[in-house]
């Protein structure tokens, strides 16, 4: 009976640790947390990249230059024109001005 009980309880055990998780190997590790480097220096991405390979100005015309003066406008056309005017305290909803074709 005893030799049963044995056999009985020794394959759960067996069984059993199928289903029990295996410790991660940063559990296992005498150091601590393990950190995996595979490339031997950094890759500049995307904007750091931009900076780094930027055309520079070399030239006292592009050094020196002077921003760009725009001849005036002039008046400028209002956006909206009211259609109707209402009571004291009473707001209607403009209607934009639609430009003529010249």
């Amino acid at each position: 009976m005893k030799i049963s009980i044995l056999a009985v309880f020794s394959t759960l055990v067996v069984c059993s640790t199928a289903f029990t998780m295996f410790p991660s190997p940063a559990t296992t590790s005498s150091r601590g947390v393990e950190v995996i480097l595979m490339s031997k220096h950094a890759v500049a991405k995307g904007a750091k990249k931009m900076h780094r390979n930027r055309p520079r100005k070399t030239r006292p015309s592009d050094i020196n230059r002077k921003p760009t003066t725009y001849k005036p406008v002039g008046e400028i056309p209002p956006q909206y024109e009211v259609v109707e005017v209402g009571p004291a305290g009473w707001v209607y909803e403009a209607a934009p001005v639609v430009a003529e074709a010249k």
